[in-house]
């Protein structure tokens, strides 16, 4: 979610129906799920944002109880690096709303976008407090399911003579509360796909029950592009993408110092760990998560990361293996196609060359 001024044909602020209690200001941000504005709370005198649903969503189920599980989920999580919930409600038009903290700064993709890949000090800041909010979720049976950077949020904080930044966790519009076995078994039997398909895990590619190692995953994916300023994975369709996080290796990374020469691995090894498509062989929590981050960045001295040149090769493998494997597809469906015509046809002609037969037997 984007939190800037933003304009376009969206609903006039006064047709919004909201209660008299908020004054809307102006519209700050979109979303898949609806639009987010900046208002004050006349009751209280503070900025908040409120984020409601778009209003052709409105009239379909399954957006309405997306919508809610985000408000229950966030309400349920009161973490510094979690975005706040305030209030939910319904409008006068029957569109569900949140009233959310108000935050002021930019995502990390947004930073991402304009600079360039992150420092090692914003790198071990950012993640840190984000791995510590996904630990603090997870203790609740809560999995995120859409990390990327343009769900973290980064605001300024003026603490002393100092200014650090805030990491804030956004949209928990398609978290999952990990109940029971049957429910796990229940919702992976739908087979339903969900996630941003540059950061989903290969347990989500395939539509399979997720756990916090899922999450692991998708935030190896975000530090891999905070470091080198692309994701692991690139491709033209978002069936491409997921077809390289079931089946293909990311291009290894390297460190390079100020004076051109190689540096510490450690933070390297960590990142495409989390990237590994074993589970098992993923940090197994996020308090492991933690220890081996901080290990793996005090053992990093400044420097730049860059992807191996040997990946290149690597990555032309990779495209020209989903190349092989979409044109056998491709031809086993047009076999099945030509096979099925030739026996549609052969049924319909069937009958003539019978009567035909018959009429020679006269």
């Amino acid at each position: 979610m984007q939190f800037r001024q933003e304009h376009g044909p969206e609903v006039e602020i006064d047709e919004l129906g909201l209660p008299d209690r908020y004054r809307v200001s102006a519209l700050i941000g979109r979303g898949g799920m609806g639009l987010v504005y900046q208002a004050v709370d006349n009751d209280l005198g503070l900025p908040v944002a409120i984020k409601i649903l778009h209003g052709e969503l409105c009239g379909t189920s399954e957006s309405r109880q997306r919508f809610l599980r985000e408000a229950r989920a966030l309400a349920g999580l009161q973490h510094n690096n979690i975005v706040r919930i305030r209030q939910l409600g319904l409008s006068n038009h029957g569109r569900p709303f949140q009233v959310i903290e108000l935050l002021q700064g930019e995502t990390l993709g947004q930073k991402l976008a304009a600079n360039g890949a992150l420092s090692l000090a914003d790198f071990r800041s950012i993640f840190s407090q984000i791995a510590d909010a996904l630990a603090y979720a997870s203790a609740k049976n809560i999995v995120h399911r859409d990390l990327k950077p343009s769900n973290i949020f980064l605001c300024q904080v003026n603490q002393g003579d100092e200014v650090k930044v805030r990491a804030v966790l956004l949209d928990f519009g398609i978290a999952k509360i990990v109940e029971s076995e049957d429910c796990e078994k229940t919702i992976s039997n739908k087979k339903i796909l969900v996630g941003s398909p540059p950061y989903m895990s290969p347990e989500q590619c395939r539509g399979e029950a997720v756990d916090l190692r899922s999450d692991i995953y998708s935030l190896g994916c975000v530090m891999y592009e905070s470091l080198t300023g692309l994701p692991p994975f690139l491709g033209e369709t978002a069936v491409d993408v997921m077809y390289q996080h079931m089946n293909a290796e990311a291009m290894p990374l390297q460190s390079v110092t100020a004076s051109g020469d190689a540096g510490s691995s450690l933070l390297c090894d960590f990142v495409i760990r989390c990237l590994n498509k074993d589970p098992l062989k993923r940090p197994q929590a996020f308090s492991e998560f933690t220890t081996a981050l901080s290990e793996a960045i005090t053992g990093a001295p400044a420097a730049r990361f860059v992807v191996k040149a040997a990946g290149k090769s690597n990555r032309r493998a990779q495209r020209l293996s989903l190349f092989v494997w979409l044109l056998t597809g491709a031809l086993i469906l047009l076999a099945c196609l030509a096979s099925l015509n030739h026996k549609q046809r052969s049924k319909i002609m069937l009958p003539i060359q019978t009567s035909a037969s018959a009429d020679n037997f006269e």
